[in-house]
């Protein structure tokens, strides 16, 4: 008997510029792609590349277990070309989840996605946070004088990209 098996180009991809900065929110098993875009950006920095800033938002029940390559993105956020935050969504009384920590950071945000800078956002995970990651991505744009038609413009160009589930 033979298997055939379907195999996919992932739609998440780094910009062809290593100096563009990058937005990553992985929830859960959604962090794997962006492991090898932050290996990736810390080995051409390591060959003295420029690298653009990187911002991961990682979301998750519980530090504890699910933190898992925490060692490994700390390090590469003490090259400081990475920020690492973390949402955990049961380790304290109030639920903290991925849009909130994006929302928060509004200045950082826009800073790495005003169309001058042409950096990029990606989401990798389970679809539910979507809508809710969108909506504080669209809020941030209105804060600075664009409307939702800006993450249209991301998305057309490929600068915003999922891969949900």
């Amino acid at each position: 008997m033979i298997v055939a098996s379907l195999v996919r180009n992932g739609v998440l991809k780094l910009p062809s510029d290593p100096t563009k900065p990058v937005i990553m929110a992985g929830m859960g098993t959604g962090l794997a792609p962006f492991r090898a875009f932050i290996e990736e950006r810390g080995v051409l920095k390591k060959q003295g590349h420029a690298v653009g800033k990187m911002r991961l938002y990682f979301g998750a029940r519980h530090k504890w277990g699910e933190w898992l390559f925490g060692d490994e993105l700390e390090a590469y956020e003490a090259q400081g070309f990475l920020k690492n935050r973390c949402a955990w969504s049961r380790d304290q009384k109030q639920k903290i989840y991925v849009q909130n920590l994006i929302a928060e950071d509004d200045e950082e945000i826009w800073d790495a996605l005003r169309p001058e800078h042409g950096g990029s956002f990606y989401v990798c995970g389970p679809i539910q946070p979507l809508p809710d990651i969108k909506k504080a991505i669209t809020k941030i744009f209105e804060n600075h004088g664009l409307d939702g038609k800006y993450l249209e413009e991301m998305e057309a160009t490929g600068r915003f990209a999922t891969e949900v589930y």
